[in-house]
């Protein structure tokens, strides 16, 4: 995972009502942000823009705000890919931590050089509204359990009880 400029915050001086970041992040910075061990780089089709609001409150971050985008997913039903909107959510509270500091909560962002990076949370955020069973239409009919044929594009020759069975 790589950091994004714009997901880099300077710690002091920091308003008191805070920091509102709007963001346009295209695909090859959204690959560089979510690519992670063991999971396939999603195809994305527009960039994921949103903002996100930041207060500073003592040694802790609240982030909230909403971000969209569009992504292509595959069927867990059909196996074609599918278009699909993700909406994150981000309302969080983050606790800010000096160079070596550790503590036991998982939301932790590390301060270096008076500057704390949001894009590991942003990655997770991503895979988090990454959904777990995606069916490209409601009415998808799947595969043929026996011959493998995509029954969206029509009967195979297989009996119902065969396309069924398994």
């Amino acid at each position: 995972m790589r950091s994004l400029p714009c997901l880099i915050f300077a710690v002091a001086p920091w308003p008191p009502d805070g920091r509102e970041a709007d963001l346009n992040l295209g695909s090859e910075e959204l690959a560089g942000l979510v690519a992670d061990e063991g999971k396939a780089v999603p195809n994305f089709l527009s960039p994921l823009t949103g903002r996100l609001s930041l207060r500073l409150v003592g040694r802790r971050l609240a982030v909230k705000g909403y971000l969209r985008v569009e992504v292509m997913i595959v069927c867990d039903r059909c196996l074609s890919e599918a278009r699909a909107v993700l909406t994150l959510e981000a309302d969080e509270i983050l606790e800010l931590a000096g160079p070596g500091e550790k503590s036991d909560d998982e939301g932790q962002l590390e301060i270096v050089d008076g500057r704390f990076d949001l894009s590991p949370f942003l990655a997770e955020l991503f895979w988090l509204a990454w959904p777990y069973r995606f069916i490209c239409r409601p009415d998808c009919a799947g595969l043929c359990l026996r011959c493998g044929a995509d029954l969206n594009e029509g009967l195979c020759g297989c009996s119902r009880e065969d396309q069924l069975a398994n």
